[in-house]
């Protein structure tokens, strides 16, 4: 998503993506949001806002796709999120989506689960269906959102608790892994975070310079828990918005 916030603008975005470098450009009123789309290869894909602003540090993105075969992948959560955008573009990808309140299907046979933030709680029939797939070796995803500080039904599953929130912080890897291998998370600026702490046998790839935990994992029952206290549905300022939570 690509956004500008105080006047009109043509903005031209540069995507390098398996040794291959496109440009396109989108026109933006004043405080008007357009998403891009756009795909990608596996391995590290980079897109660039190239406009001058007050905030160079979100006008850049790095994605990593691993080379594999196909995924099936159910997105929980709001299907206008950057998040599903994302995976649903890549061609390797089957992505489902519903919402927290759609009628839930059998989760079995899915490769991963991502909880997206929707602002609200998980019921607990929810709860259980995550719990169970987990325990019987499903990978979940979860991404950071407030609602977490009060949802009782993912809070076992999480790697990490969460005590609070924080205010504006600059990341840092901490964990050698594939994942984030290559990232600048140096150069992302989060405006808001949950502060986290992580849990006895959790794995933290990523930390705030406060040491709260931010990408962390853990194994639960025969499968893994991620979780990625950055939530896509939150604004900010310059060309593409800084993350939250």
């Amino acid at each position: 998503e690509v956004r500008s916030y105080y006047e009109p603008r043509s903005v031209e975005i540069e995507v390098e993506s398996g040794g291959k470098k496109t440009k396109t450009t989108l026109n933006l009123g004043a405080d008007e949001s357009k998403f891009l789309t756009t795909q990608l290869s596996a391995g590290i894909s980079v897109i660039r806002l190239n406009v001058k602003d007050s905030l160079s540090a979100d006008n850049i993105a790095y994605i990593y796709i691993p080379s594999r075969g196909t995924r099936e992948i159910l997105f929980i959560g709001n299907s206008s999120s950057p998040a599903f955008v994302a995976m649903d573009v890549m061609k390797e990808n089957y992505v489902g989506s519903i919402t927290r309140q759609s009628s839930i299907p059998s989760l079995a046979g899915y490769d991963v689960v991502v909880l997206g933030d929707e602002g609200t709680e998980i019921s607990k029939e929810l709860g259980m269906m995550l719990k169970a797939y987990v325990e019987s070796g499903g990978k979940l995803v979860v991404l950071g959102s407030e609602s977490l500080m009060s949802d009782m039904a993912i809070e076992e599953l999480l790697p990490v608790e969460i005590k609070g929130t924080f205010n504006e912080t600059i990341l840092s890897v901490v964990s050698k892994s594939e994942v984030v291998d290559g990232i600048p998370f140096n150069e992302i600026s989060v405006v808001k975070g949950l502060e986290t702490m992580g849990k006895e046998g959790s794995i933290t790839l990523v930390e705030s310079s406060m040491g709260y935990p931010v990408i962390s994992y853990w194994e639960f029952g025969r499968g893994v828990v991620v979780y990625v206290g950055l939530s896509d549905m939150g604004g900010g300022g310059g060309g593409g918005g800084e993350p939250e939570y």
